[in-house]
């Protein structure tokens, strides 16, 4: 088998112009994980230093809405196991 190789064509970047929108799109998706994160662990750190879930609620400017259904997990004194309360 024979393979003639007739051109070499080196890679180009694409114009600018062509991919301007989707640079901005990525740039700000970016930004925008990395500010979530921010402010997720931020509320991390402040439920670990005891805040109440009420309290990172309004940390978030957010409304704390009770679940249906919903049972909170507690850590039952001393067995280092969980209980629903």
């Amino acid at each position: 088998m024979w393979l003639n190789v007739e051109a070499v064509i080196a890679p180009a970047l694409k114009p600018y112009a062509e991919v301007a929108a989707e640079v901005e799109r990525l740039w700000r998706d970016d930004k925008l994980a990395a500010d979530m994160r921010d402010k997720a662990q931020s509320l991390v750190d402040s439920g670990r230093e005891g805040v109440s879930i009420a309290g990172l609620a309004g940390d978030a400017a957010a409304e704390l809405q009770p679940q249906l259904g919903f049972s909170p997990v507690r850590q039952w004194p001393g067995s280092g196991g969980l209980c629903h309360s």
